[in-house]
């Protein structure tokens, strides 16, 4: 199961709220008969029988922000579809009508959809509170609560096994509510001086991870004391030991694995299906109770974001069957360079040092007062492209309209290239020497 983080790069939450008045319903209770309103380009107030009488009810919870959210909005159209009558799929999130439209509008595989959407819910997420996305609550004609369970398990078999009331196939969903990943994990001891801890990632909590002092705004000199990455694969660890969190983790042109069983390294998505179902993994819940990593790393006192990085690949070498080093490699890059004098004399009007995103925070509209040296940082996090090195002139904050998409693996090189061009940069494929991050057995 994958979430990505609203706050921090990879990571997903859902927003749970508790009320007094409300108590969270378990699997086998019976939903109360409520009021619903906030349906996608609808005003109307519908109740929530209307929804599963006659037919199996599943509550959806996503959001924009989740890749598997979305992902799997085509294959609940679907069985939508095949079953008819039978069931009905309701996506509901707490984001706004306007974001989720805004979204939806940008994407054409999403226009065509005929889920019905509820939007800006606060009422069923007090009711099913969640941490991990997707999260789907299966109710029956009756009103009972049936299953809570993983999008991975909204299949034709299990929908066609709840219909005929036969028991089916699936994982329970049990999220850990009280998890906190800004405190220390396991026992809050403030006389702890140096910690380092590598287990793996207990079930119930999604994936991510923070930096603490945390540094929204990636001061310059700013100091670190603590780090914490959890349900993440030995290669996102050495990943973002390696390259500060600055880089994409699935950017294989940053990194080589060369080990025995690329299954223990890589997350499933990065192997075929056959080498995932030969080792006898059912979906991606398995894979990661054996593979997934929780890491927390504390030290003596406050230390640069590179010093600190640098004692986790340390680390990491000193606990696992694996080296992480980098080497030089001849490769492939996409080279940033000044075309025509006007792109040399770029220059801010001044004002904050600011990228300016989109509501859905999936394309960066504007750079304001800030170095070409950061876009390409950018630019090198979230695409799996080449690496970008910047070979211009500039050396002084820029301010540049964009409007370039900048979502995780989604970055088209093309756009970015045309873009810099219209302010007089190119970027041409050029070889260089670059240091190349290797992951070895020892």
């Amino acid at each position: 199961m994958k979430s990505l983080l609203s706050m921090i790069t990879g990571i997903a939450f859902s927003i749970s709220v508790y009320a007094q008045s409300i108590s969270p319903i378990k699997v086998g209770d019976s939903v109360p008969d409520i009021s619903l309103t906030g349906f996608l380009n609808d005003t109307t107030t519908m109740k929530l029988n209307n929804f599963y009488n006659n037919k199996l009810l599943i509550i959806d919870f996503f959001a924009t922000w989740c890749e598997p959210c979305i992902s799997s909005l085509s294959r609940f159209d679907s069985l939508s579809q095949i079953f008819k009558e039978k069931i009905k799929i309701l996506p509901v999130t707490y984001q706004s009508n306007e974001i989720v439209r805004d979204f939806f509008s940008k994407r054409s595989y999403l226009k065509n959809l005929r889920l019905q959407f509820l939007t800006g819910d606060t009422v069923l997420h007090k009711f099913f509170p969640h941490i991990i996305i997707p999260h789907e609550v299966w109710i029956n004609s009756f009103g009972k609560v049936i299953a809570i369970t993983s999008h991975e398990d909204v299949t034709y078999q299990n929908i066609n096994s709840a219909l005929k009331n036969m028991t089916f196939n699936f994982t329970k969903k049990e999220d850990l509510l009280d998890f906190d990943m800004f405190k220390t994990f396991h026992v809050p001891d403030s006389s702890i001086e140096y910690r380092s801890i590598l287990m793996h990632s207990p079930n119930g909590i999604t994936n991510g991870g923070c930096t603490l002092p945390l540094n929204f705004e990636q001061q310059k000199g700013h100091l670190y004391n603590r780090l914490f990455r959890f349900g993440v694969s030995i290669q996102m660890l050495y990943v973002c030991a390696a390259y500060s969190d600055n880089a994409w983790f699935r950017n294989t042109n940053r990194f080589v694995v060369k080990t025995k069983d690329s299954l223990k390294i890589f997350d499933p998505s990065f192997v075929s299906p056959e080498e995932f179902n030969k080792k006898g993994y059912r979906n991606f819940s398995d894979w990661s109770r054996e593979n997934g990593y929780l890491y927390e790393l504390i030290l003596p006192k406050p230390v640069t974001d590179t010093l600190l990085y640098q004692e986790m690949l340390e680390d990491l070498n000193r606990v696992l069957p694996y080296k992480g080093s980098f080497k030089r490699k001849r490769t492939a890059c996409w080279i940033l360079k000044n075309k025509t004098e006007k792109s040399k004399e770029l220059k801010s009007h001044g004002g904050k040092p600011t990228a300016f995103y989109a509501k859905d925070a999936s394309t960066l509209l504007k750079f304001q007062n800030k170095s070409i040296d950061s876009l390409v940082l950018l630019i090198n996090k979230y695409s799996d492209s080449y690496l970008v090195i910047n070979e211009t002139e500039n050396k002084f904050p820029v301010d540049l309209d964009l409007n370039l998409g900048m979502y995780y693996g989604q970055v088209n090189m093309d756009e970015v290239k045309k873009k810099f061009e219209t302010y007089g940069f190119e970027l041409t494929k050029e070889l260089r020497w670059i240091d190349v991050l290797y992951i070895e057995d020892k």
